[in-house]
């Protein structure tokens, strides 16, 4: 997260970092930035359908709060500032599979979740 003054405004940005693995990698999203509620005064800026890739890994709002309406949201000395984000879809970001759900635990699953041709051995949780 970046937080400028950017001239009579308070600017939120959401930097994606560390990607190395490809440099042809998107992620789409969705995201909300908001502060909390303070005396009846918040803010919210809503980001739709926002693509990151590598010329363009920063999004966000360059006048979130004019910085006379800042002084109304702060506590202490101290600002919230929320931000909710979804991730609709991730393109040439890859991790290590932190737990196995392919053929070798289909002993072990009584659930077989397919999705886009893929199969997912998976037990339910019950209790009594």
């Amino acid at each position: 997260m970046i937080i400028p003054r950017e001239d009579d405004h308070l600017a939120v940005y959401l930097k994606c970092l560390g990607i190395e693995q490809s440099d042809n990698w998107s992620i789409d999203a969705r995201f909300e930035i908001s502060t909390l509620k303070v005396n009846d005064n918040s803010v919210a800026v809503v980001c739709n359908a926002v693509t990151f890739i590598k010329e363009k890994d920063e999004w966000g709002a360059k006048d979130f709060i004019e910085w006379e309406k800042l002084k109304s949201l702060v506590v202490g000395d101290e600002l919230t500032i929320v931000i909710e984000m979804k991730i609709k879809k991730m393109i040439g970001v890859y991790k290590p599979n932190l737990r196995n759900f392919d053929e070798s635990m289909k002993t072990y699953s009584d659930v077989v979740l397919e999705v886009q041709n893929v199969k997912f051995y998976v037990a339910k949780l019950t209790s009594l």
